[in-house]
This record gives C-alpha cells, structure tokens and sequence, in this order.
C-alpha cells in the first residue's frame, strides 16, 4: 500500500513547509537578540553596540530589526500557504492511497457481516430452541442464556440492533461488499 513518502509533490511541499518554518524560527531568535542588543543599548544611552571586534550604531541595529520584523511577517504567510499546499497534496494524495486500499478493506467488511450473520443466524435458532422447549413446558433454567447480546436481527427491521444499523451503515458507504 502507498504512503504519503512515496508521493514526491507532498515530500517536496512538506520540506518547503518545513524550511519555512526553520527560517521562521532562525528569524525569530536573532530578532530576540537584536531588540536585547537595542534595549540595553538604549537603556544605557549609548549610540554604538559593541558586535565582537567592531561597533555599530543603534540606527543599523534598528534597521535590522525593523527588516527582521517584515521578514518574520512575510514567513508567516508562506508558512501558512505552504501549510494549505500540504495539506491540499495531502487529501489529493489520501484520496488515491483510499482508493487503492478499498478493496482491502471491502474484503475485511465482508468477512464481519458474514459473521455477524452468522452470529445472529445462530442466536435466532437458540431462541427457536428455547421457545420450542418452552412452549412444551420444558424447563430450561439449566441451560444457560448464551446469546450473543445486543446485536438484533441481521435483516429484521422490526428486531433492529446493531448488526441491522452496522449492516445497513456498510451498504450506504461500500455497496461493493457482498454478503
């Protein structure tokens, strides 16, 4: 069965997605040490910032602070439409793995309806059993109830459990299967 991996147009918009969010990330955290650089420049009135060997003035810091701020700003909005195009290819990509594990899946529904069938097939002859006995006057306290519980009639409308609401739910949605 495919995966999401094998797909190469989610693989390539994932890694933009990602690499987007990385120089969001780098952006932000040299925006941190920018505007600390600039608050304490400022808090101590000095007009150049020491940056290793050479200096610069509180203006350029300003600068690149106010670039870093247009920058995350702009990132934002492709990490956002690069997280619509992933999840576009996602549900496109979804849609064919689905389809081709359909079968699959119809197979494994067919095997549960045809033992839920079978399982209330069965329940409908014990209680047969029991109420033949019954009708006789026998007593059947030493046999115990060992009906499957809940699950209704298969077909029966009128005895609707859950094997009638899981049934009808499978026609609607996977006309396919076959009982």
């Amino acid at each position: 069965m495919k995966k999401l991996s094998d797909f190469p147009s989610y693989t390539d918009a994932k890694a933009k997605f990602t690499e987007r969010e990385i120089a969001g990330e780098e952006w932000m955290t040299e925006r941190e040490a920018v505007a600390k650089k600039l608050h304490e420049a400022r808090a101590a009135g000095e007009t150049l910032i020491r940056d290793g060997e050479n200096f610069i003035n509180v203006k350029s810091v300003f600068d690149r602070l106010v670039e870093l701020d247009q920058n995350i700003s702009l990132n934002k909005q492709a990490v956002e439409a690069a997280r619509a195009e992933v999840e576009r290819i996602r549900g496109q990509a979804s849609v064919e793995i689905c389809r081709e594990a359909r079968p699959a899946f119809v197979a494994q529904i067919e095997i549960i309806l045809k033992s839920l069938k079978q399982i209330c097939d069965a329940n409908a002859r014990l209680e047969k059993l029991r109420d033949e006995m019954n009708v006789e006057g026998v007593e059947t306290g030493s046999i115990p109830h060992c009906l499957f519980q809940g699950i209704g009639s298969f077909d029966d409308r009128e005895k609707m459990g859950t094997a009638f609401v899981y049934k009808t739910w499978i026609e609607q949605n996977f006309p396919e299967v076959k009982i």
